[in-house]
């Protein structure tokens, strides 16, 4: 699956979105606020997504598809410790996800 690197950087509100080239559907969507926090921390440089060349084209896309995992699995993170995430795909409220861990089990 072919895949493009949508991002506006420059804009009033800038995000950077993976699409499935093939059908134009957004794979992964981020804000403004977590691409602040990627700059400070150092995760991304902007000026990558400006390079020519595909090597650094290449470890973009990956670091950017394990961004996405990571915040999948804080999501669910969330969930075990009965906070909602607000993702919107359970169907079940945050009182009657039963956690991972309950808190009277003794390790």
């Amino acid at each position: 699956m072919p895949f493009l690197i949508d991002a506006r950087l420059e804009c009033r509100q800038p995000r950077i979105r993976i699409l499935d080239k093939s059908t134009g559907h957004t794979l992964c969507e981020w804000g403004q606020a977590v691409i602040e926090q990627w700059q400070e921390a150092g995760e991304i440089s902007l000026l990558d997504f400006a390079s020519s060349d595909e090597t650094v084209i290449r470890q973009l896309m990956k670091d950017l598809f394990l961004f996405s995992c990571i915040q999948d699995i804080d999501q669910v993170k969330g969930l075990w410790r009965k906070e909602c995430s607000a993702c919107g795909q359970c169907h079940q409220s945050p009182a009657e996800v039963i956690p991972l861990f309950p808190s009277d089990r003794r390790h």
